[in-house]
């Protein structure tokens, strides 16, 4: 005779309760919810997605970019008073990545750039186990509660509705307690001028190909200790006020060079082609999260100019003040020079 379980009422209502607890938890505090149930995540796989659908989102710029019209509306303005476009662009690329890394990691947490209300849109399941990733993944788990996933669908939106291509990409940034530990800059394939390209790293395991010994080689060109002949990078919309403290700070013979994109910036550090990449006014966190990991990666910083780091956890603003820094070489020299010589940093509007 087969043996009956039966469970009593009691048991029937504590599991019952249990059960709608943690549906409330996760419907109000999903980070709450996630530390609670010690939920975990591969750091690997999550790279794996996140380089996919930095790709999709990638084909999704371009196809727009080509359409008849991209739709651009301003949404802000910037503190010196330039204007903030949100195109069909961002919008299609901001959906790509959040309903691809939704459905492939179920209660992650994000913060993207874009915002918009629940849709019907669809995207199939991301590559989670890309070969190149998986070789150098090992035991990566960690707590869903502690990582947040920092999105920028679309870097240098003003460029991208003047066809400054070269400027534009689609960045995806993977913070643990606070700190990036991997980063993807994308650039779309907008032409054969403008091809395609994936920029990614992991801090303390690897990156996307010839990256490391681009780095290298960018890393022993040695800056004399006067830091003569120093180049640098800025934002076309405040080149005269660096411009003038970068002169101060290290010399006439400064070269500073004006470029779009916080992505694109960073690229420029890495590849050898600028020493330093400075900016003194507001920026927001999805901007400089993935180049703040790629750099780290290498060796390189990206700091306040005042040496702190910078903080992205999910729950704190997503504004960084304080002006920023980066490079990969003679960080310290370069960011105390730029402070002794008084350069002024814009606070954020709040």
């Amino acid at each position: 005779m087969a043996a009956r379980i039966r469970l009593s009422p009691f048991a029937i209502v504590l599991t019952v309760s249990i059960g709608v607890l943690l549906l409330f938890l996760y419907s109000r505090d999903r980070v709450l919810f996630h530390a609670l149930t010690r939920e975990k995540v591969s750091i690997g796989k999550l790279l794996s997605a996140a380089i996919d659908l930095a790709e999709r989102a990638g084909k999704v710029v371009a196809e727009v970019r080509t359409s008849d019209g991209l739709g651009e509306e301003v949404k802000g303005e910037t503190v010196e008073g330039a204007k903030e476009y949100v195109t069909k662009g961002d919008m299609a690329s901001h959906r790509a990545i959040v309903k691809g890394l939704v459905k492939a990691f179920p209660g992650i947490t994000y913060v993207s750039e874009e915002h918009e209300k629940e849709t019907e849109f669809d995207v199939s399941f991301p590559n989670v186990d890309r070969k190149e990733v998986m070789e150098i993944s090992m035991q990566d788990d960690v707590e869903l509660s502690r990582v947040a996933v920092w999105i920028d669908p679309l870097d240098a939106t003003q460029e991208y509705t003047e066809k400054l291509l070269q400027y534009v990409t689609v960045m995806v940034c993977i913070t643990v307690d606070g700190r990036p530990v991997a980063g993807v800059i994308h650039h779309p394939n907008f032409s054969a001028e403008f091809p395609a390209e994936t920029t990614w790293a992991w801090v303390g395991r690897g990156g996307s190909e010839g990256l490391v010994q681009s780095a290298s080689l960018t890393k022993t060109r040695e800056i004399t200790a006067s830091m003569d002949h120093l180049s640098l990078i800025v934002s076309r919309s405040h080149g005269g006020a660096v411009n003038a403290s970068a002169r101060k700070a290290f010399g006439l013979a400064t070269k500073v060079v004006l470029a779009g994109g916080a992505g694109y910036k960073v690229l420029q550090v890495i590849r050898g082609k600028v020493d330093g990449y400075v900016h003194v006014t507001c920026i927001k966190k999805w901007d400089i999260c993935s180049g703040d990991a790629i750099l780290r990666a290498l060796g390189g910083k990206m700091t306040k100019l005042d040496g702190e780091e910078i903080d992205y956890s999910a729950d704190i603003t997503p504004k960084n003040e304080g002006g920023l820094l980066a490079s990969l070489t003679n960080h310290e020299k370069m960011r105390k020079k730029l402070t002794a010589s008084g350069t002024q940093v814009s606070p954020c509007r709040h």
